[in-house]
């Protein structure tokens, strides 16, 4: 949400109004959100990948996609999509 203030001539506030933001803007707020936390996320899968049984690398590749996923869109500015 961003405020909206609406003065007097005389520089008197008379109102101050929320309005929605547009949905562009709350998906790259969201997408930009997702991508600190999978960069977190690609960062704790890196450190502990040695000690990972296959079951666990396979979950945590699976992760590390979807986290790619984010970082493009990201970089792309694509924040249409739900992927």
């Amino acid at each position: 949400m961003s405020k909206v203030q609406h003065f007097k001539q005389d520089g008197t506030l008379i109102r101050t109004e929320d309005i929605p933001d547009p949905p562009e803007v709350v998906a790259e707020t969201s997408i930009t959100g997702e991508a600190a936390i999978a960069l977190t996320s690609l960062r704790t899968i890196a450190n502990g990948a040695t000690a990972m049984t296959t079951a666990q690398l396979t979950v945590a590749v699976r992760g590390m996609a979807r986290v790619l996923i984010v970082l493009v869109r990201l970089q792309l500015k694509r924040f249409d999509g739900t992927d």
